[in-house]
């Protein structure tokens, strides 16, 4: 029977979500990363200042540093928890360790590719003016999506759906309207 493990993967070691220093706003940031191979589990041994763990036999293949997963996670924990998720990232990444920081909403709008790629879409709103919104995420040529319009306001389809879907025909609405029942 299939049993709950988080992040882990049954062929890679160590693999998962490690929590790293806060944002500047104070919100938690998080670091994703795996170790696919012996050559990665060495580079991550040396990008992280552990030589220890790439030295140690007991680690040096997948079965053994299953067999110490729990205290590996908590050295990695130890080490992100020390850094900012981007400079985690960095350090992992030019190790050649597949690694990537968990992306929140201001990294999503800064990122170069979303934004080449049309990822965000502009729509006028009656409050707010321009509100940006995520495009769809599938490209369809013959049936392509997008947002018909901006998030609702207020009451937008208030009558509509007193209209079409109880069935209240425009003097109970108006009825309504003048109790003070809609708004």
């Amino acid at each position: 029977m299939a049993e709950a493990d988080g992040c882990r993967d049954p062929g890679m070691a160590p693999h998962g979500v490690f929590p790293c220093a806060p944002g500047a706003d104070g919100a938690p940031r998080w670091l994703a990363l795996a170790v696919r191979d012996d050559a990665d589990w060495r580079a991550l041994a040396a990008a992280i200042g552990r030589e220890d763990w790439a030295a140690d036999p007991a680690l040096a293949d997948l079965a053994g540093r299953k067999a110490a997963e729990a205290a590996l996670e908590a050295g990695l924990a130890d080490w992100t928890a020390a850094r900012g998720a981007e400079a985690a990232e960095a350090a992992l990444l030019a190790a050649g360790v597949p690694a990537h920081r968990v992306a929140d909403y201001p990294d999503l709008w800064a990122d170069p590719q979303l934004s080449h790629d049309g990822h965000w879409i502009s729509l006028p709103h009656p409050l707010a003016g321009e509100t940006w919104v995520e495009a769809c995420r599938f490209r369809l040529s013959a049936t392509p999506g997008a947002p018909a319009r901006c998030a609702p306001t207020f009451g937008r389809d208030r009558d509509w759906a007193l209209a079409e879907t109880l069935g209240y025909d425009p003097e109970r609405i108006a009825a309504l309207e003048a109790a003070g029942a809609l708004s």
